[in-house]
């Protein structure tokens, strides 16, 4: 398998192996997979998520979002996606944490193969480490803050 990775612009990346085409957009709080394919029909797409909702996918095709993955599946093989047709994944994040991230989406197609792409953009839960940082950086800057203003309080009664 040999990938391409390629950036479109600041919301958009573009992966391409010899057999699938993949294109990871976001807008707003909005996750786009643009798919397609070059050979055998795409019968499946599953991608990681963390605090969604709003799934979407191709007419007819079925949604599960189960502990903690997006997967939608063509409901019969009329419905899969055939060669050089697009197909349209979505999702939306929720505002409880989720941060963008890489995980790995996987794709499988008519003949019974799969194909995994790995670093695509994906909503992941914010890092615990994060808001340790910020909470003590605002708390430094507020004990700062009041020693400073304290201290001109002082010296500008003493002048």
């Amino acid at each position: 398998m040999i990938m391409a990775i390629t950036s479109l612009g600041p919301n958009e990346k573009n992966f391409e192996t010899d057999r699938i085409k993949l294109l990871a957009s976001i807008d707003s709080s909005v996750y786009t997979y643009k798919i397609s394919t070059n050979s055998v029909p795409i019968t499946a797409f599953e991608i990681p998520q963390y605090a969604c909702y709003n799934f979407k996918a191709p007419k007819d095709w079925q949604i599960t979002v189960q502990q903690g993955i997006f997967h939608a599946e063509a409901s019969t093989a009329s419905t899969t996606l055939k060669e050089y047709q697009d197909g349209r994944f979505s999702l939306r994040v929720s505002s409880a944490g989720a941060v963008l991230g890489s995980k790995t989406a996987k794709v499988w197609f008519a003949d019974g193969t799969s194909q995994t792409i790995a670093n695509v953009w994906a909503p992941v839960p914010e890092q615990k480490i994060n808001l340790v940082v910020v909470t003590i950086s605002v708390l430094v800057l507020i004990v700062f803050e009041t020693w400073r203003v304290s201290r001109f309080k002082t010296h500008s009664m003493e002048i």
